[in-house]
Order: structure tokens, then C-alpha cells, then sequence
């Protein structure tokens, strides 16, 4: 009988239906809405903590599986990354002088 055996980087952790990264971004989102059930259970009454708490998490797991779905977690780490990136860098004109002046080899001339 023949088993498929797969490394650690070949397959990533799954977590209930979560996948990879998106686990963390579910368990973020659960201690958000944890401590958001908390406050208002303290604020205004226990059961209303409950039902926000139930409304966040169904509201999390709902998102998560919805971002899980429509991108890969390569492409969740592209996107992110993507993001911390500027969409231009402004250059004066007498940098453009000096990078052309390099091109054509008479910078030191």
C-alpha cells in the first residue's frame, strides 16, 4: 500500500477550514471579538456581550473564508506586500540629468 508523504513546506497547516496564514487572521479577529463581547458585556449587560461576541465571530469566520477563497496565500502575501510598497517615486530633473549623463558615460567628463 502506498501512502503520499509530504514535507512541512509542501502543505500548509490547516486549522478547522483555515489555511496557513489565514489562521491568524481568524484568531485576530476572534481576540477582537472576544474583547469587544467583554466590553460590552461589562458596559451594558452579559447577554448583549454574548450576541456581539456571536455576531464578530460569525461576522470573522464568514470574511475569512470569503478572502481564503478568492485568493491563494501566495497571493495574500504578494497583495500585502504590494501594499507597504509607493506607488512612485517623485525624482528632481537634475537627477534625471546625472542618471542620463551615466548612461552616455560623460558623468565624470
Amino acid at each position: 500500500m502506498r501512502r503520499p508523504v509530504h514535507k512541512a513546506l509542501d502543505r500548509p497547516a490547516v486549522f478547522f477550514v483555515f489555511r496557513g496564514r489565514f489562521t491568524g487572521y481568524f484568531l485576530a479577529g476572534v481576540a477582537v471579538a472576544v474583547t469587544a463581547g467583554l466590553l460590552a458585556g461589562r458596559m451594558v449587560a452579559g447577554y448583549v456581550g454574548v450576541v456581539i461576541f456571536a455576531a464578530l465571530f460569525i461576522t470573522d469566520a464568514y470574511a475569512v473564508v470569503r478572502l481564503q477563497s478568492r485568493m491563494t496565500e501566495r497571493e495574500l502575501a504578494r497583495y500585502i506586500a504590494s501594499r507597504r510598497l509607493p506607488s512612485c517615486i517623485r525624482v528632481s530633473s537634475s537627477d534625471l540629468d546625472m542618471i542620463c549623463r551615466f548612461r552616455n558615460g560623460t558623468l565624470w567628463k
